[in-house]
């Protein structure tokens, strides 16, 4: 009649797990490569930085110290870090492509929030090239992310299923 399940079926995979692990340890990376940007500027000190962010000192500290949630970066925090008019060049360059890879699905986001980001930012993106940052480039090193991505991920399963 029925199948009777055991209690470890409902347990998760753990390649399933490992893998948005590995997700939020990328997207942490990036956001850890925005506060090392300005460190590169000479800029060091948390007061410079949430200046040169246009953020408040309690929400660069957060950034700075990879301390943010396990949602990364909200579209109002990336609005207001592109809307700065102090911020360098090269800090602009890692923002965006922050936000393009979570634009893109790169960080393991539902489907839900990820509509949600999009809508919220996808007018700013658009705007990119306005920066000296060319699509092509963004695409380039996202369809190659994606293919190792791809590569690893089978290599594990092939792994796990031998």
């Amino acid at each position: 009649m029925g199948k009777i399940m055991r209690n470890d079926e409902f347990l998760p995979d753990a390649s399933v797990t490992s893998d948005k692990s590995e997700l939020k340890a990328r997207q942490s990376a990036r956001i850890k490569e925005i506060a090392e940007a300005l460190v590169a500027e000479g800029i060091s000190a948390l007061d410079q930085q949430a200046k040169a962010l246009g953020l408040s000192r309690s929400t660069t500290w957060t950034i700075v110290k990879g301390n943010h949630k396990n949602s990364g970066l909200s579209a109002a925090i990336i609005k207001r870090m592109l809307s700065a008019p102090q911020l360098p060049s090269r800090v602009r360059l890692k923002i965006f492509q922050y936000a393009h890879e979570k634009h893109a699905g790169h960080f393991g986001d539902s489907a839900l929030r990820l509509r949600k980001f999009q809508a919220r930012l996808s007018a700013i993106l658009k705007d990119m090239p306005r920066f000296g940052v060319q699509r092509s480039v963004f695409r380039q090193t996202t369809q190659a992310r994606e293919g190792q991505a791809v590569v690893s991920l089978a290599a594990r399963r092939r792994a796990a299923n031998e």
